[in-house]
């Protein structure tokens, strides 16, 4: 068996236990030294990830950027996103899904991730 199929089947095993166990989430990481595997609460991961991408905007984005839209009945937000050095210009959008709470925090998450063409993960 090599790398890829191994890190396939670990992949695999990971999709397989976040069935059995709705509540919990498992990340797969390459690193430099093999794979990582994380397993918390999707509630602990979202919020991780949340912050992740809220520390990275307010970094270079927060003071110069502007929300367009934040409608909370329709649960859509849409930021203009410029840095700080206003090299990087662009629209992020957002919109929760009609059966979750919308959330300000992660709306403006997940637009900035649009924004910078990060992936966006399940458990969000």
């Amino acid at each position: 068996m090599n790398y890829e199929n191994f890190v396939n089947a670990v992949e695999g095993l990971a999709l397989k236990y976040q069935r059995m166990n709705p509540g919990m989430c498992v990340s797969v990481n390459r690193t430099d030294y093999g794979l990582e595997l994380t397993c918390m609460p999707k509630k602990q991961m979202r919020q991780q990830w949340v912050d992740q991408m809220l520390t990275e905007y307010s970094e270079e984005f927060e003071d110069w950027s502007e929300t367009i839209l934040c409608d909370e009945s329709r649960k859509i937000m849409v930021v203009h996103f410029e840095d700080c050095w206003g090299d990087r210009e662009g629209y992020g959008i957002s919109k929760c899904s009609p059966t979750d709470q919308f959330d300000e925090e992660i709306g403006l998450a997940v637009a900035f991730a649009h924004f910078r063409e990060y992936p966006i993960p399940d458990f969000v």
